[in-house]
């Protein structure tokens, strides 16, 4: 089965024109790396993560937190969820990071565990 690297790129009308050429170079870069990949033996990246990586690059804002920067408030966060705060209106930056960022995510989570737990003893 051949892939179609090069068609045309369908993306939606809120995507600004620097991610459209950015995900244009990804995918070309990605058609070029797949050529070397194969010429050495090596397996080419799979589609499904390809698409990952190109739906994360359309999703990123002008604004973002580091990881450093979410670890340090990701306890704020969690104990304004734990009590029933709208923490994704207040803080949508870190939202948006727990949102794209599994690690992060996977504390926070890990903090709501505690708190819960914490709650009921």
């Amino acid at each position: 089965m051949r892939r179609k690297y090069l068609q045309p790129l369908r993306v939606g009308k809120n995507v600004h024109n620097l991610h459209v050429k950015t995900v244009a170079l990804m995918k070309i870069m990605q058609y070029f790396k797949n050529i070397i990949r194969r010429l050495r033996g090596e397996p080419e990246l799979p589609d499904a993560l390809v698409t990952k990586l190109i739906h994360r690059l359309t999703k990123t804002h002008e604004e973002e937190l580091s990881c450093d920067e979410v670890f340090a408030l990701v306890d704020e966060y969690a104990e304004a969820s734990q009590r029933g705060e709208d923490v994704d209106s207040l803080k949508p930056l870190i939202r948006h990071h727990l949102d794209m960022c599994r690690e992060c995510d996977e504390e926070y989570e890990a903090l709501l565990r505690v708190l819960e737990g914490t709650a009921s003893n």
